[in-house]
């Protein structure tokens, strides 16, 4: 009987270094693509100009999606709302706030992106999602 509980144990602990190990691997890979990607972006910024605030809102949107580089995600939409202080950028700042847990000054930006579509052409699915943003962050508001 002790024989057998020495096995399982020793099958179980094999088992958890295999998948640590496997996992360990991943995730050096996701790294590795993630400053790929950064890379990339920042080549990207750098290529369009500094008067692109589309390319600085672009670059801007993956970063906070992926979450990652987020510093460096909040100086381009920064930099891209001083160029064009539009709906579209002003939710993406908010995006950032929210992704880094700045829940008010999401709500702020949403709210200022979502008085800008009156003067702005935006569809109404834009204008239905900055809706449901600006809901959200005015429950999880609530919440605390």
């Amino acid at each position: 009987m002790n024989q057998i509980i020495k096995n399982s144990i020793t099958v179980i602990l094999s088992a958890f270094l295999i998948s640590f190990n496997a996992f360990a691997g991943t995730g050096d890979l996701r790294h590795s693509t993630a400053a790929k990607e950064i890379a990339e972006l920042r080549t990207y910024v750098e290529n369009a100009g500094s008067s692109n605030a589309e390319a600085y809102a672009n670059a801007a949107q993956i970063c906070i999606n992926r979450g990652y580089n987020l510093q460096e995600a909040k100086a381009w939409i920064e930099h891209a709302i001083q160029l064009n202080s539009s709906p579209q950028n002003l939710e993406i700042l908010g995006d950032y706030h929210y992704r880094t847990g700045k829940i008010a000054d999401a709500y702020k930006a949403f709210n200022k992106a979502l008085n800008l579509t009156f003067d702005h052409q935006v569809s109404e699915d834009e204008m239905a999602r900055l809706q449901l943003k600006i809901q959200t962050t005015a429950k999880d508001l609530l919440n605390k």
